[in-house]
């Protein structure tokens, strides 16, 4: 049978053979950085027949905010996206969320609330509300939506 030698490699060698394993010179990784927002509107997806009209009403609720693309940011969730709060707080620094067709539940908040009520939690304000197809069958629900609106925005 053979002989098992013992090999004795010097730790220098050993650290250079396995710099990349042993040694983390990577930098520490840093926080991104959030994008500071006016709003961030979350929307349920539209049908196609409606999609046109109800991107319409939603840059009219924006104009009507004083909200643009540099002051704000609209997340459509379809079937395979997600869109909750912990995203919206990772990623964004706001005092507004908009919900149009999504429930708060849904959104991942804690509690639940009438549309149109202003809800204040984690000093950001939520507002519900029915999704853009409704609101355009039905103009009470503008009304509704708009005298919320006119609190935190006008």
């Amino acid at each position: 049978m053979s002989k098992i030698e013992k090999v004795k490699i010097p730790v220098s060698l050993l650290s250079e053979l396995y710099k990349n394993v042993l040694i983390d010179d990577a930098l520490p990784n840093e926080p991104p950085v959030k994008k500071q927002l006016n709003a961030v509107i979350a929307v349920a997806a539209s049908n196609d027949e409606q999609h046109a009209e109800a991107d319409e009403l939603l840059s009219g609720i924006m104009n009507a905010c004083k909200l643009n693309i540099g002051n704000s940011v609209v997340l459509k969730k379809d079937n395979s996206s997600t869109i909750n709060s912990t995203a919206i707080k990772e990623n964004y620094i706001t005092r507004t969320v908009i919900l149009f067709g999504i429930t708060p539940t849904e959104f991942g908040l804690p509690i639940t609330f009438p549309h149109f009520q202003i809800q204040q939690l984690d000093e950001i304000k939520y507002i519900s509300s029915p999704s853009l197809g409704e609101m355009l069958k039905d103009k009470t629900l503008k009304v509704k939506l708009w005298n919320s609106l006119k609190q935190i925005f006008v």
